[in-house]
C-alpha cells in the first residue's frame, strides 16, 4: 500500500472517531473514563480533594405559609434565629437586605438577629456598579467592601466599578458586617460567558475589593484583608491556608465534578423551631440535614425559577446562588480541575495526526513501538500541563486518536521483510568469458 493511500485511510479513520468520542464527550456520557484518568492526575500530582462544607439554602416562591413572598425582614430574622440553634461557621446571605419603606420593627427584628453572631460568622450582599456619572463613595463605605492591599501585576482587566450601587439596610451596615459584592451593574447586557466562572476581584481605580465567594472564604478560613496576597493571572493566597487559582481578570473557573458539589437544601427544613424539640414536637431535622448546617458555610440564596439565569451545563440554568456555593465548594475541596481551552485541545488532537502520519510512514515494527511511546508521551505532557497550569487535556479523543494511529500501525503498515524483499534487486551476473579466446 502507498503512503498516500495509508494517510488518507488513516485520516479518514482518525476523522470519525474523533467526531463520536467527542459527541458523546460533550454529553457527559464518557464520565467513566474521565473520573479515573482525573484520580491518576491527581495521584501523580500529589493533589488531595477535600470534602467540600458548604450547604445552599435555597429560598424560593414554594415555600409558601412559611414566610411571604418576596422575603420581608421578618423572614430573614425567622431564618437566621433558627439557624444559630445549629451552628453554622458562615452564614452567607445572598439577597440585597434592603427594602423600600420597610417597617422600622421588622428591621429591628432582623437587626437583632444578626446580633446573635459575631462579626466573622455573617456575610452580607453588595451590588456594583460602573456608571461614571455617578459620585465615587466615601472610604469609611468603602472599607465595608473589605479592600486589599497586597496585589501584584496588571489590575486593568479586573472588572472595574465607579460605585456602590446596592448595600444591606444600615441598620445592619453599622454592625460592622462585612459585605461582598455579587454582581456589577455595568448599565448594559452581557454576552454568555464561555466558561462557568466566578470573578473573586473587583476594582475601583486602584482599590481592588473581594466578592460575595472570596469573603465567605476568607471568613471561614479566618483570613483578613491584609493576609490576602494577589498576584495577577496567577493565584489568590489566602495567607497559608488556601491558594486559589485565578485568571487575568481575578476570575475563578468553577469545577463541575460531582464530588465538588455544595449540599442543597430548601429553607423549608427550618419551617420547625428547633427549640421546642423535645417538648412534643413532632417534626424537627434528621442527622443529615443537621449535618449540612453545623460548622460550614450556609448560604441563604434565592433560587426560583425567576432567579435561574445563570447557563450552566447540558443547557441547564442555575441560580446565582448555586453558582457562588460550587464556586466555594471548589475552593474548598481544591478542585480546580478544567480542561484546556477548546483550541489548545484542538492543537492537541492536529499534532497527534501528524505524528500518526510519520509514523505509518515506518515499518510495521517500528510504527507499533512509536506509537506506544506517542501513547507514553501524551500522559507525560498531560501530567506536566496538569502540574504546572491546574487543567487537564480531556483523554476522550486524544485517547480515540493514539488508538486509531496504534491499530493502524497494526494493520495498514508492512512488516520490515517484505520491505526488505520489495527493495532487493537482483543483479545479472557478469559475464567473464573472454570473448577473444585462443584458438
Amino acid at each position: 500500500m502507498r503512503n498516500n493511500q495509508r494517510t488518507i485511510i488513516f485520516l479518514l479513520l482518525c476523522i470519525t472517531a474523533a467526531f463520536f468520542v467527542n459527541r458523546e464527550d460533550e454529553r457527559g456520557a464518557l464520565e467513566a473514563l474521565n473520573t479515573p484518568y482525573e484520580n491518576w492526575l491527581r495521584a501523580t500530582a500529589g493533589e488531595q480533594l477535600n470534602p467540600p462544607s458548604v450547604t445552599l439554602l435555597r429560598i424560593d416562591d414554594s415555600e409558601t405559609g412559611f414566610w411571604s413572598w418576596p422575603p420581608t425582614p421578618l423572614d430573614y430574622a425567622q431564618l437566621l434565629h433558627r439557624l444559630k440553634f445549629y451552628k453554622p461557621k458562615v452564614v452567607a446571605i445572598e439577597p440585597p437586605l434592603s427594602w423600600q419603606g420597610a417597617d422600622q420593627g421588622l428591621l429591628d427584628a432582623l437587626r437583632t438577629a444578626c446580633l446573635q453572631y459575631g462579626e466573622s460568622k455573617i456575610l452580607l450582599n453588595a451590588i456594583l456598579q460602573f456608571n461614571k456619572t455617578a459620585e465615587k463613595p466615601e472610604e469609611t463605605t468603602l472599607s465595608l467592601l473589605s479592600p486589599l492591599p497586597s496585589i501584584k501585576g496588571n489590575i486593568k482587566n479586573i472588572p472595574a466599578f465607579t460605585n456602590i450601587l446596592s448595600l444591606p439596610d444600615p441598620r445592619l451596615t453599622s454592625l460592622g458586617f462585612p459585605s461582598g459584592f455579587t454582581s456589577i451593574d455595568l448599565g448594559e447586557p452581557t454576552g454568555p460567558e464561555s466558561e462557568l466562572s466566578v470573578p473573586l476581584l473587583a476594582r475601583i481605580n486602584q482599590t481592588v475589593v473581594p466578592s460575595f465567594v472570596l469573603l465567605a472564604t476568607m471568613l471561614e478560613l479566618g483570613v483578613s484583608a491584609g493576609e490576602v496576597k494577589v498576584i495577577m493571572g496567577r493565584m489568590i493566597s489566602l495567607g497559608n491556608k488556601a491558594v486559589i487559582p485565578i485568571d487575568a481578570s481575578g476570575a475563578l473557573v468553577v469545577s463541575a465534578a460531582k464530588r465538588a458539589m455544595p449540599e442543597i437544601r430548601n429553607a423549608s427544613i427550618l419551617a420547625h423551631n428547633p427549640e421546642e424539640e423535645g417538648n412534643g414536637a413532632i417534626s424537627g431535622l434528621d442527622n443529615a440535614e443537621r449535618k449540612s448546617l453545623k460548622n460550614r458555610i450556609v448560604i441563604l440564596g434565592l433560587d426560583h425559577k425567576g432567579a435561574q439565569t445563570v447557563a450552566a451545563e447540558n443547557n441547564t440554568k442555575i441560580s446565582q446562588a448555586e453558582l457562588f456555593a460550587m464556586a466555594i465548594a471548589t475552593i474548598q475541596s481544591n478542585s480546580y480541575f478544567n480542561p484546556l481551552a477548546k483550541h489548545t485541545a484542538w492543537g492537541g488532537w492536529a499534532a497527534i495526526l501528524m505524528a500518526g502520519i510519520v509514523i505509518l510512514r515506518q515499518h510495521r515494527r517500528r510504527a507499533v513501538g512509536l506509537s506506544l511511546l506517542l501513547i507514553l508521551l501524551f500522559f507525560t505532557i498531560s501530567m506536566i500541563v496538569f502540574q504546572s497550569t491546574q487543567r487537564w487535556i480531556s483523554p476522550d479523543v486524544p485517547m480515540a486518536l493514539l488508538s486509531c494511529t496504534l491499530l493502524s500501525a497494526f494493520l495498514l503498515t508492512a512488516s520490515s521483510k517484505s520491505i526488505q524483499t520489495k527493495n532487493n534487486v537482483v543483479e545479472p551476473e557478469e559475464d567473464n568469458t573472454n570473448e577473444d579466446q585462443q584458438p
